[in-house]
């Protein structure tokens, strides 16, 4: 085999996981169980940060500031939410079909500045911040094999939810090129938008991992790697996966 593989599979259960329960998510983007949807921070007890609303919410729910129907953040009020199926849900049940909208994510804003973005690889509406090699990364080298149900081919994973909006979906670029039987998820944002996007994301350099932003930008020569020796071929999960 003349290329080598690096695997990597980041978030590829976390991201379908945002409510932390170690369940696979059911519910479809708009729908949810809500244990509190909108209260005020102060109303669990007094508290004042979200950290300490965390005693008005179970840890095998999602507790997160609140996200409007509307996909506007108010980080006065939290919402303690879970993505079951509506079957299992034991509170109430938000639905957008009917009328009642439970954004999963803060939508996508509109492209800014107005005289257009110089760089936008991964659609998110703002101007590229991360580094050549570094990445926001929610999956990498997750194989075309149905793995968490995510589908066969490219366009089942982006249907499927597995790579978020705002996240560029694409052909996982390996060390000796583009491996059209792998996928990767990954967003350009910075290091902080990065650690705000939840436990679903890694910073690319905290999995060890060179992430190059365009097949154009790899730089290993792999047939004089492979002289030297043989490359090692990796596994990796995110720490969040495996403390679910």
């Amino acid at each position: 085999m003349k290329s080598p593989v690096l695997l990597l599979c980041i978030g590829c259960v976390a991201a379908r996981d945002l409510d932390g329960d170690g369940v696979e998510d059911v519910a479809v983007e708009g729908d949810c169980c809500a244990a509190v949807y909108g209260a005020d921070i102060s109303n669990c007890n007094g508290a004042t940060t979200l950290a300490e609303a965390q005693a008005c919410c179970s840890t095998d729910w999602l507790l997160r500031y609140n996200i409007e129907s509307d996909g506007l953040e108010d980080q006065t009020q939290f919402d303690c939410i879970s993505f079951v199926a509506e079957a299992d849900c034991t509170d109430t049940w938000f639905s957008k079909a009917a009328g009642i909208n439970c954004p999963h994510y803060i939508p996508t804003a509109p492209p800014s500045p107005a005289g257009g973005l110089n760089r936008d690889l991964d659609g998110d509406g703002y101007e590229d911040a991360a580094a050549e090699g570094e990445c926001c990364i929610s999956g990498y080298g997750n194989t075309f094999t149905n793995e968490y149900n995510c589908g066969t081919t490219m366009a089942e994973v982006q249907a499927g939810g597995c790579c978020a909006a705002g996240s560029l979906l694409r052909y996982s670029l390996q060390p000796c090129g583009e491996d059209n039987n792998r996928w990767d998820c990954v967003s350009f944002v910075d290091t902080a938008a990065c650690a705000a996007m939840g436990a679903s994301y890694i910073w690319s350099a905290d999995a060890f991992l060179s992430c190059p932003h365009t097949a154009a930008s790899l730089s290993i020569d792999c047939d004089s790697a492979l002289a030297s020796g043989p490359f090692l071929a990796t596994a990796l999960l995110a720490a969040v996966g495996t403390a679910l």
